[in-house]
């Protein structure tokens, strides 16, 4: 490829980037719709998907000696959807001229999950959580329960691993913070979590 055309590529790359700014700043003020749907139609026919936030509800399925199986639900949750938009360069050639990597972030997720065969619940909540495409979560506390024996441990779980916005697998390590009963909790975690709304609005039309 010679310098001139990697010159018209790398600026369709800026026009690219001032098309989408522009388009984030007219669905955020509202001043003028038609201008922003005729935009938005232009930059989604070329494979551009935008942000959006809601609550969220995933599912998690999470392994230490034994299966879990639970769910957790954000109040708030903030998606970037993973794109790539092509375009035509005045060679008529089609080329990829931006790429973004999907991500999301979660504020205040409360977990549930119940372990059948030690019959031991799970309870946790995070202030924040990081998924795409590393998985971090440095905030979660939380309180393991053995309904059987009534015994009960506070503990601590940092987790961090690999994913998309609407996927991810990570492994979590559980620091006793109640030392009386500690003996029931399963230090290392390996969880995979599946966000249900996420991928309804992926596939969505919008």
């Amino acid at each position: 490829m010679s310098y001139y055309q990697k010159s018209i590529d790398n600026c369709s790359v800026y026009q690219l980037d001032n098309k989408i700014n522009r388009c984030k700043f007219l669905n955020k003020t509202g001043t003028n719709k038609e201008l922003y749907q005729t935009e938005y139609k232009l930059l989604k026919s070329a494979g551009y998907k935008k942000d959006f936030s809601h609550p969220d509800i995933s599912l998690l399925f999470s392994y230490t000696n034994s299966p879990w199986i639970g769910i957790s639900v954000s109040p708030i949750r903030f998606f970037q959807p993973s794109y790539s938009i092509r375009n035509v360069n005045e060679a008529g050639k089609k080329i990829e001229s931006k790429r973004k990597i999907g991500m999301s972030i979660s504020f205040l997720p409360i977990s549930y999950q119940y372990n059948f065969a030690n019959k031991i619940q799970d309870f946790n909540v995070s202030l924040l959580q990081i998924n795409g495409p590393v998985f971090i979560d440095v905030t979660k506390f939380g309180s393991w329960q053995n309904t059987a024996k009534g015994t009960n441990v506070i503990y601590y779980r940092p987790e961090i691993g690999l994913g998309t916005a609407y996927f991810s697998v990570n492994y979590g390590r559980n620091v006793a913070i109640t030392r009386r009963n500690e003996q029931i909790i399963d230090k290392n975690m390996l969880t995979a979590r599946f966000s249900l709304w996420a991928f309804g609005k992926y596939f969505s039309k919008d």
